[in-house]
């Protein structure tokens, strides 16, 4: 007696079509499993078995054999429990066959016959979309992001009884299903609580606005963190696609909130610095993604950033030049998305008071030390370098006194024309990849960042008097270009080449 059932699997941040084959014949007793499988997947066998004994189907006298096709691919996960435990009634004739064709099965196997959530539902509901099945049984509290997935019939179950009696035509207990619109905030965050800073306010719109790496510059408790926090209050909303991208990456992580079902804003990732490498970039037995994929489409944060390791820095290359990054492992290589702006905050020295001597006790050697932390290659894939000045105590205490009233800018007037900026870039790159400025590289750069005789002059003499590279060359014109688009310009002026060579003169060098 044979039967075999469609399930599916992640591997890294693509999902792939398993079969799960059931052979059941004469001979000696036994129950394997085969198909290049990890640990927690031979458990499979003792907790089908018993799920099955405790919903009354026992296992018959003679040898069942089980393998997941293609065997070439390393299975690994919980997610196998349910099809194998399908797989094995329908080849003791216990189900009807013509109910499971063209219907993927994934949910991990409680003993008591349980269904429970598992990681990767939305890309394995997607792939099964794209490969034309048109079923899939997942347990209930993957129900929110299976359904993400518009052009397939979800079937949520919260037990094995209750897919053998969807499989026999019965209806089953349909739950109460909770879903938000968007993610609740957490906080009420707002730009308006940053008093002052209007250079670095400026700087963090015009990083918003075209999708720029940034680094602030000040001493402790200016308010770098607090700028930094806020940037994603004015960032426009995700667009359909990035929802489904960042989700995914989400799903495959076993993230994904169970009553949301899918993201609608944007991520903002802090890591400590003491975080390792492997949760920095992503991998691990299991490959999962890293915080530099966790911040797709959102910020990745980094406070006090020479705090952390040379060698976390370090990975930061590939990402920011690429907006993905590959980590490598013994049973492949895996490819995470990483496209997001990095915001970084630190002091001008250890101590953090330079360059007032009043304060700072730091020497010329712990400084440069210090310093030297911070690569020439990292830091030229920086597009915006500002300094936060401490904000004078008269203002602060001005500001207070004459209320809410007179606040700075809220993050809703700002992102207002964050997003307007931002349908500029998306009408100029509509038949390209590229979504803001900030993607821009090589031959892009020329063809959309052109400029005429005159600000070709100035820039080269800024090129030449500060010796600049290449890639700070490719740096200012880009944020040059969305400053322009900032002001609905269509050419970039000398005042635009002025304001972007200011975030990198003596500091991209």
């Amino acid at each position: 007696m044979y039967c075999r059932i469609i399930s599916g699997a992640v591997f890294g941040m693509e999902s792939d079509t398993v079969y799960v084959e059931v052979n059941i014949s004469d001979g000696m007793p036994v129950f394997e499993m085969v198909g290049c499988l990890a640990t927690e997947v031979k458990e499979a066998k003792e907790r089908v078995r018993t799920a099955l004994r405790n919903e009354g189907i026992f296992l018959p006298p003679k040898r069942i054999t089980v393998n997941l096709s293609p065997a070439y691919r390393k299975k690994e996960g919980s997610a196998f429990d349910l099809p194998v435990a399908v797989g094995i009634m329908s080849a003791l004739g216990k189900l009807p066959k013509e109910r499971i064709e063209n219907t993927m099965f994934i949910g991990e196997l409680s003993l008591n016959g349980r269904l429970n959530s598992i990681k990767g539902v939305l890309p394995i509901v997607a792939k099964a979309k794209r490969e034309g099945i048109s079923r899939c049984i997942i347990p209930w509290e993957n129900v929110l992001e299976g359904e993400a997935v518009k052009g397939v019939e979800v079937i949520a179950v919260s037990s094995l009884s209750e897919v053998v009696s969807f499989l026999f035509g019965k209806e089953i207990r349909v739950q109460e299903r909770v879903r938000k619109d968007s993610w609740e905030k957490t906080n009420d965050m707002d730009f308006s609580d940053v008093r002052g800073q209007e250079g670095a306010k400026r700087a963090a719109e015009i990083a918003a606005s075209g999708f720029h790496n940034m680094l602030m510059i000040g001493e402790p408790g200016v308010g770098k963190t607090m700028l930094a926090k806020r940037i994603t209050t004015i960032l426009p909303p995700l667009s359909a696609e990035e929802s489904l991208e960042v989700s995914t990456i989400y799903s495959v992580a076993g993230l994904l909130q169970k009553k949301e079902g899918i993201m609608t804003e944007r991520p903002f990732i802090n890591p400590h610095h003491t975080i390792t490498e492997q949760a920095f970039a992503g991998g691990g037995r299991i490959p999962k993604p890293g915080a530099v994929s966790m911040a797709h489409r959102g910020v990745l944060f980094m406070d006090e950033l020479l705090e952390f390791r040379r060698s976390i820095l370090e990975i930061l290359r590939q990402p920011l030049e690429e907006g993905n990054i590959w980590i490598t492992r013994s049973q492949g290589a895996y490819l995470y998305p990483a496209q997001f702006i990095f915001i970084a905050a630190m002091n001008p020295c250890p101590c953090g008071y330079f360059p007032d001597f009043h304060k700072c006790s730091c020497t010329e050697y712990q400084r440069k030390n210090y310093l030297n932390k911070l690569s020439a290659p990292l830091m030229d894939r920086i597009d915006i370098c500002t300094e936060v000045h401490r904000t004078g105590i008269k203002h602060l205490f001005q500001e207070k006194e004459q209320g809410e009233g007179k606040k700075g800018e809220n993050s809703k007037e700002i992102r207002k024309r964050v997003i307007r900026t931002g349908d500029i870039q998306k009408e100029r790159y509509k038949n390209t990849e590229i979504h803001y400025n900030g993607e821009l590289q090589g031959e892009d750069v020329e063809k959309y960042c052109s400029l005429d005789k005159r600000e070709k002059k100035f820039l080269k003499q800024i090129m030449e008097k500060w010796n600049l590279s290449v890639r700070a060359y490719e740096k200012i014109c880009k944020v040059a270009r969305t400053i322009a688009d900032m002001e609905e310009s269509e050419k970039i002026t000398l005042e635009h080449i002025g304001e972007a060579a200011g975030y990198r003169v003596g500091k991209g060098k």
